[in-house]
């Protein structure tokens, strides 16, 4: 992993990447996915998003009348 918004950083990154041989590289990326898949899941971020939204239409919080974008300002600030 690359903690750099720099982009001769990234390019640096992607040419060692580049030098190891097939199967490491094959192997890297199946634990990377792995890892990713544990941290980041499309299911519970849906089910927390739909939680959220749920909350908002049974507490009435309504910040201007719009709900989509009441929805959009209560994300913001909820992930604040």
């Amino acid at each position: 992993m690359i903690d750099s918004e720099d982009p001769l950083v990234w390019a640096e990154g992607i040419k060692e990447v580049w030098k190891k041989d097939r199967e490491t590289r094959l192997q890297e990326a199946e634990l990377l996915r792995s890892s990713y898949k544990k941290n980041y899941s499309w299911a519970k971020q849906s089910k927390d998003l739909v939680e959220k939204m749920v909350n908002i239409v049974n507490q009435g919080m309504y910040f201007g009348g719009n709900f989509a974008a009441d929805l959009c300002i209560f994300v913001f600030i909820s992930n604040q």
